[in-house]
């Protein structure tokens, strides 16, 4: 059975910079993705697969203009075209077209997949090194994913 655990985190100010890094970076692929996405079915009637926008992400990487994603971690990046993907097959559902993601948003969020390790008052989490944290409860399990968050209210 999954289940989902929510904890408070409490970032340094270097791990608070190092997360609108990430998020910035997780935003603009997202955005992007969108962006070619819909140019593709305007201009070539063509839809673009997730697969194909993964492949796209590797080349934006390794080229001079995207050079500044390799400092965001990769399975975040991954996990933004997934993202994409579930709004695009929900979209041809019934639900509204995907929106572009705004820097002025409330909520910001990144989730990491793997490598993710529990201390005794710490999450480790790629990128950000060990987070203090506040565990009001026991977690039991294995841990799949991790979702940092953060709120209007910090």
């Amino acid at each position: 059975m999954l289940k989902g655990y929510k904890y408070r985190i409490y970032l340094t100010p270097e791990q608070e910079e190092e997360f609108n890094i990430q998020n910035d970076g997780v935003r603009f692929v997202y955005n992007l993705a969108l962006e070619t996405k819909i140019n593709a079915w305007k201009y070539y009637n063509k839809s673009i697969s997730y697969f194909e926008l993964c492949k796209q992400l590797t080349e934006l990487k390794h080229s001079e203009e995207g050079s500044f994603l390799k400092k965001i971690d990769s399975q975040a990046l991954q996990q933004s075209l997934k993202n994409l993907e579930r709004a695009y097959n929900n979209f041809f559902k019934g639900n509204g077209f995907p929106n572009y993601k705004s820097k002025k948003i409330s909520k910001k969020s990144i989730k990491f997949i793997s490598n993710i390790s529990l201390g005794e008052n710490s999450v480790k989490v790629p990128k950000f090194g060990n987070i203090q944290c506040v565990f009001s409860r026991n977690f039991h399990g294995k841990i799949k994913s991790c979702t940092i968050t953060k709120a209007s209210t910090n």
